[in-house]
């Protein structure tokens, strides 16, 4: 159909690499997957990469903002990671580009998933709204779409049944409590991104 809307899609894992913050980074160094170095090298290169997706007719893609990148600390937000990604966001436009943002594709910040991660209620309610809000407020003028969580149901299977990703858990109940939880926060985010 003539709106059908083409796109391609990544993480920023895989775009980046790791982020050095990320609970993902001590997932590689403790063997427990290969190193994502610089990933696929899109980060320093992305002006180019949208020009190639805009001649091959493609009109949308979708990309994560690392929340280990732009609040490595709890509370302290990255300036320069802030930049880099708005950077990002207006070559996209620039080029034609329509941008979609997930906030979530699988990794986490360290002090986040140190607390807990999304095993702990209070961590949706406080830690992940406030970095909706601040994502949204941030952002939410370059973005075209939102995805709050890449596969929702995927990632609590593959971090809480054993499936190799971390924090490495095997644990039905653990799994259910954050597929609840990531349903929750999925849903929630969607009400305040459509704000913007």
């Amino acid at each position: 159909p003539s709106d059908f809307m083409w796109g391609t899609g990544a993480s920023s894992t895989q775009s980046e690499g790791a982020a050095p913050h990320s609970d993902w980074i001590e997932w590689e160094n403790t063997g427990h997957a290969p190193h994502s170095l610089n990933g696929n090298g899109f980060g320093a290169r992305y002006s180019e990469d949208f020009a190639l997706l805009r001649d091959l007719g493609l009109v949308h893609h979708r990309l994560s903002i690392e929340w280990a990148r732009v609040e490595p600390t709890q509370g302290v937000h990255d300036q320069e990671a802030i930049r880099h990604y708005r950077d990002m966001l207006i070559a996209a436009n620039a080029a034609g580009i329509r941008p979609w943002v997930c906030l979530h594709h699988f990794t986490l910040p360290r002090w986040f998933a140190n607390l807990g991660g999304f095993l702990v209620d209070e961590n949706r309610t406080s830690h992940w709204q406030r970095h909706v809000d601040f994502i949204a407020n941030t952002f939410g003028d370059l973005v075209f779409g939102w995805q709050p969580v890449n596969e929702t149901n995927y990632y609590p299977a593959a971090a809480y049944l054993g499936r190799g990703w971390s924090p490495g858990h095997n644990d039905i109940e653990e799994y259910r409590t954050v597929s609840q939880q990531m349903h929750l926060a999925t849903a929630e985010a969607a009400v305040r991104l459509k704000q913007t």
